[in-house]
């Protein structure tokens, strides 16, 4: 049995494929929005923050022989607890990372290693400030948002806008969305509420990293882009063909 960690559109994919070739795997996620879309290709999805510990458990009691780690660049807990999880119970670990996209220079691109220094950087570089950070996180631009005007653009779930609320984000600057986003349409929202600054992380094409970047580009603002977390993993797939290879040729 195959352990699909998810709630990413790379993850929906990764399903797809497995469902299609007959491979039998359970999906898990961390939000009720992620499970109702796991669902259109996993039979099996199931909704939990899974630790160390509880990852143990589940790999025992549902005997897991495959972790496939399709969480999203920045979910650094859930990679690192799979990884000793995995080690522990002698199963494989396969890790999915979305390849990265090369920036070109720009003297309106600034890099930031996390959270904390991007918003250090962000009382330097905007007033009008678009965050799109995801909810997890917001937490890191409280003094900001004290002082500028912060908008932020999360999922349409409840949970998301609880987060922006205790980020001190007011209600009208809430911007409640379910992406992908084109360019055009970045382009009208950067119009519509003045920005002068966006913030992302480097989530990689399917997180609309691509579309943001021309966006900001084509509008001459200034962008604050947040680099991934860096973990050893023992076997990366930049493919998703090649990992299901990968998992087929040990079938």
């Amino acid at each position: 049995m195959i352990l699909l960690l998810g709630g990413t559109i790379d993850s929906r994919e990764i399903a797809r494929e497995l469902k299609e070739k007959k491979i039998d795997f359970i999906t898990t996620t961390v939000s009720d929005y992620g499970k109702l879309l796991a669902k259109e290709f996993s039979d099996h999805v199931i909704k939990e923050v899974l630790d160390k510990e509880k990852l143990i458990n589940f790999i025992i009691d549902k005997d897991i022989n495959i972790i496939i780690d399709a969480t999203h660049p920045f979910a650094r807990n859930i990679s690192e607890n799979a990884l000793l999880a995995s080690e522990e119970t002698n199963i494989k670990y396969l890790r999915y990372e979305r390849p990265e996209i090369i920036m070109e220079n720009n003297k309106n691109i600034f890099l930031a290693d996390d959270l904390k220094e991007a918003s250090i950087k962000a009382n330097q570089y905007g007033n009008n400030i678009l965050l799109t950070i995801g909810s997890r996180g917001l937490g890191e631009f409280k003094d900001v948002i004290e002082k500028k005007n912060v908008y932020a653009r999360v999922l349409p779930e409840t949970n998301s806008i609880k987060a922006c609320e205790n980020a001190g984000i007011i209600t009208g600057n809430i911007i409640a969305m379910q992406g992908p986003f084109s360019v055009e349409f970045n382009k009208l929202l950067i119009s519509e509420k003045n920005i002068d600054l966006l913030i992302t992380k480097e989530s990689g094409k399917a997180g609309g990293f691509e579309e943001k970047l021309s966006s900001v580009s084509e509008s001459g603002i200034n962008i604050i882009v947040i680099k991934r977390p860096k973990l050893n993993y023992p076997l990366v797939f930049n493919n998703i063909n090649d990992l299901i290879k990968k998992i087929m040729e040990g079938s």
